[in-house]
């Protein structure tokens, strides 16, 4: 399958770029943060439209692998809020003083690192992105729950990109740590709109490699698959095959004017049926109220009693092809 030419959704991402910059660029954060939401989430629903280029160019388990991405960047983005919104511990005067005389001995390298990661992102922010976006994505319905999330998120990552490097102060030559509590955003900014395009961009991304991957996985299944031998039934059924040889072998070159063809042609047909025994199967001759169920019952008015037409076929038991019984019309 060649991939090359499949339309890619960073690839139409891309092509209305320009516009969705162009519209992020009117607003400012926090103070338009609704807006911008539903800018993203009408930006999404777009791009996954079910009669859209995207979805078009898609094979129909491509799709289904598609929606599962969805699903699947929906929870992400509902953990990436678990994360977020983790509470920012609040430094006092008395917290600062101890540190400044306890880091030196008791705090590990990492833990300070987490304690920096940690203030990075104020929860402020993060409810910033919560539910705005749901309840815009709700109005548009189908996935619009789910873009609606996305774009909440995406407004949180932005925001958290945005924040001032952590300020370290140095008290001596050990060079002890002492972290600065991050204050809320209090006055707008506008929107960097380059940046926070490449946030959307990389969830295109992710579901560009998504897609990619599973047609990878596809190719090689059938790739491997067109290398395999072919099954023959020479090769597969050989014994049915000898057997099927000989009964028409023998009808060809003998007479039916000769004394012992009838029973030899019988003798052969049963050798024929003999022969499935060899692939596990068997042939059934019909009993009335034993074996009904592997035949098929066929009303007719000419008929007295009972007559089997042909019989019935079964594989280790079960049913493989039903036989066939005419019986008395009621």
């Amino acid at each position: 399958m060649n991939t090359q030419n499949k339309t890619t959704l960073k690839g139409l991402f891309n092509q209305g770029k320009d516009s969705l910059k162009a519209e992020l660029s009117q607003y400012s954060l926090p103070k338009d943060n609704a807006k911008v939401q539903q800018v993203i989430t009408e930006h999404f629903s777009k791009l996954f439209d079910s009669d859209g280029d995207y979805r078009q160019n898609l094979t129909q388990s491509e799709d289904y692998i598609l929606q599962a991405a969805i699903s699947l960047l929906n929870a992400q983005q509902e953990m990436s809020f678990a994360f977020l919104k983790r509470p920012e511990p609040v430094e006092t005067p008395t917290d600062v003083q101890e540190n400044e005389s306890t880091t030196e001995d008791n705090a590990p390298a990492e833990e300070k690192k987490v304690s920096m990661m940690d203030s990075l992102i104020n929860p402020v922010n993060a409810m910033l992105g919560s539910g705005v976006g749901a309840l815009v994505g709700r109005a548009l319905g189908g996935w619009g729950a789910v873009f609606g999330a996305i774009a909440g998120t995406a407004v949180v990552v932005y925001l958290a990109s945005k924040k001032e490097p952590l300020q370290v102060k140095h008290t001596d030559q050990t060079a002890k740590f002492q972290t600065k509590p991050i204050s809320p955003i209090k006055k707008d900014a506008p929107i960097d709109a380059e940046a926070f395009s490449n946030v959307i961009g990389s969830i295109c991304d992710s579901v560009d490699n998504l897609v990619e991957t599973f047609r990878a996985q596809i190719n090689k299944v059938v790739a491997k698959y067109e290398n395999q031998e072919k099954p023959t039934i020479e090769k597969e059924y050989s014994f049915l095959l000898e057997s099927i040889q000989t009964l028409i072998g023998y009808e060809r070159t003998h007479s039916a004017e000769e004394e012992k063809y009838v029973g030899k042609i019988v003798g052969r047909i049963e050798d024929l049926a003999e022969t499935l025994e060899n692939y596990n199967l068997a042939v059934e001759n019909y009993e009335a109220g034993v074996n009904e169920h592997l035949f098929e019952l066929v009303s007719s008015p000419e008929t007295k009693v009972p007559r089997m037409v042909y019989p019935a076929i079964t594989k280790n038991g079960i049913v493989a092809l039903k036989g066939k019984v005419f019986i008395p019309k009621e």
